[in-house]
């Protein structure tokens, strides 16, 4: 709950916990210069913790049915694109699961999920394109304290690019900031074209021959 209060206070929009069971049962949006844009998050655990008894509403697990009933509800309520962000599998490994891949399969094929964000792994992972449709299956880490492995200390902020087809928006491609965790103050810092976090992070991300851009920091702000 402090945590939510916080991230209000500094106008920063959240998915996937909760203070209410009316804020769990909605989606996050937001509006750009484009699509309203809902926002989903779910999770498969919590690292051997759990919510307090009768209120397990305040986490969102993972429940396929659950999750695409919230896809649903957030069309009715206007939004233009859909994002599942899932917490899941297996930690250090870029590689997606076999229950990752049928996991993140399942959301996109569904018709009122646009685009679907893997986390837990700690490393930078795959992108793939399934029917036209985009799943990211690993952003690396961000805010973090991991230090310990070169790896987990890279990342990826997501720029997803869309467009309208006549018909509906649609997710057009996926472009990527790469960035590295210092390890003493733990800042976030985004790297040039070409330096080795680059190259990995940029590598990882095209291992499945989609192609992904890498965008700059300005791109981060740009409302389009």
């Amino acid at each position: 709950i402090a945590t939510l209060d916080i991230l209000d206070e500094a106008g920063l929009g959240h998915a996937g916990t909760a203070r209410t069971p009316e804020e769990a049962a909605a989606a996050t949006f937001y509006e750009t210069a484009g699509p309203t844009v809902a926002h989903i998050a779910a999770t498969y655990w919590l690292n051997g913790l759990g919510t307090p008894e009768g209120k397990e509403w305040m986490a969102q697990r993972i429940d396929v049915e659950a999750i695409l009933e919230m896809a649903w509800g957030a069309r009715r309520e206007g939004a233009d694109l859909v994002v599942v962000s899932i917490h899941c599998c297996t930690e250090y490994r870029s590689e997606p699961t076999s229950d990752q891949v049928e996991l993140f399969e399942e959301l996109i094929e569904n018709p009122w999920v646009d685009l679907v964000v893997g986390h837990h792994s700690h490393v930078v992972g795959p992108v793939a394109e399934i029917d036209g449709e985009y799943v990211i299956y690993g952003l690396g880490n961000l805010v973090s304290g991991q230090t310990h492995r070169q790896d987990a200390r890279e990342g990826v902020v997501a720029i997803v690019d869309a467009g309208w087809d006549g018909r509906r928006w649609r997710v057009t491609g996926v472009g990527a900031v790469p960035t590295f965790v210092e390890g003493r103050t733990y800042a976030i810092v985004p790297q040039a074209p070409g330096s080795p976090v680059a190259e990995r992070t940029m590598g990882a991300l095209g291992a499945y021959g989609v192609p992904v851009t890498q965008r700059s920091v300005e791109d981060i702000n740009d409302p389009a």
